[in-house]
């Protein structure tokens, strides 16, 4: 099939979460997947129309180094190295160390500082908003991961840089066959996140999936079996959380700026349900034509997934549940 004619609801989300909601564990699954039906594909770089040989580049990038080599790299090769269909059919080598039971004729998956690279030249990045080199890869999937924190080494906000830098590089090399995920906990009202969201919530024909505002707990499965501790009327929260809110006046007193312009245009806001669990956006941000390969067709839903009304509305009725000061880091 011409990958030109794929039909995908959407070619970028942006992610509007809690801290502590999973958002590294999400990108780190979210990379996995893809580089499956990657290497389902007999020659992904014929069906790509890439020369021979030409590498193709999944890259996600975090808000600094500590976070992309400590955290996301981390979580990542903790999704690959116990990563069973990967033992069965590949050697897996790290920094010269067998990983798995080496066979002949197996193709090799190499974990290195920064990057793994598996068979047919895909490789996975993980990079930082302070080092700015993407240019020259051939990134067919990008994934900013906390994005609202993008500072550059002179400490100024280049997370639009970054955006650019990457969906061009993308479009230019894949047209409308990348993928894009931006993914934060808000740091102001009009942060780069808040930023997007608001264009996707308002311009559906832009093609991007908008989820959110949503609070820690309504996204982690873990915290939503807490006991709730009330902090103020109307703002109810899991126990584990509630120190982080009862430490904060501004919290207690639903006084910070985000909350206050939620609470504005919380008379026209439409009444909102709870989100779908993290595999389910995941699948929404990739939902594309089953025709993209046999291993698609094998492991995902045929029926195209319309957008979720919830969390998605042009108005933000959660107040502080979605505020820097109002979740507790990961």
């Amino acid at each position: 099939m011409d990958p030109q004619q794929v039909a995908r609801l959407y070619q970028t989300a942006v992610l509007l979460w809690g801290k502590g909601s999973g958002k590294d564990y999400l990108c780190s699954i979210l990379v996995c997947y893809l580089v499956y039906v990657l290497l389902c594909l007999r020659d992904p770089q014929v069906y790509l129309r890439l020369a021979p040989g030409e590498p193709i580049d999944l890259v996600n990038v975090a808000y600094n180094a500590d976070q992309a080599k400590n955290v996301f790299f981390e979580k990542l090769k903790q999704r690959v190295k116990p990563w069973q269909w990967l033992r069965e059919n590949y050697n897996l080598v790290e920094a010269g160390r067998r990983v798995n039971e080496q066979k002949p004729r197996r193709a090799l998956v190499s974990i290195n500082d920064d990057f793994i690279e598996f068979p047919h030249q895909i490789r996975a990045w993980s990079r930082h908003a302070q080092n700015e080199s993407y240019e020259g890869l051939n990134v067919l999937v990008w994934l900013m991961d906390e994005a609202s924190a993008f500072l550059s080494k002179l400490k100024r906000e280049n997370a639009e840089a970054i955006h650019h830098t990457l969906k061009t590089s993308a479009a230019s090399r894949f047209g409308m066959r990348y993928v894009g995920l931006i993914i934060s906990w808000p740091r102001h009202a009009d942060d780069f996140t808040m930023t997007k969201h608001k264009e996707a919530v308002l311009n559906p024909e832009l093609g991007v999936y908008a989820d959110g505002p949503a609070s820690t707990w309504e996204i982690n499965e873990l915290t939503k079996l807490e006991p709730r501790v009330q902090i103020r009327e109307g703002l109810e929260v899991p126990a584990s959380l509630a120190n982080d809110f009862i430490s904060d006046p501004r919290v207690r007193s639903g006084a910070t700026a985000a909350s206050r312009r939620w609470r504005a245009k919380r008379s026209s806001a439409t009444p909102t349900g709870s989100g779908p669990p993290s595999m389910t956006v995941a699948r929404r941000c990739l939902s594309e034509s089953p025709r993209w390969s046999r291993a698609k067709r094998a492991t995902a839903s045929t029926a195209p997934i319309a957008p979720s009304s919830s969390r998605s509305s042009a108005s933000y009725p959660r107040g502080s549940s979605c505020s820097p000061t109002a979740t507790r880091g990961s």
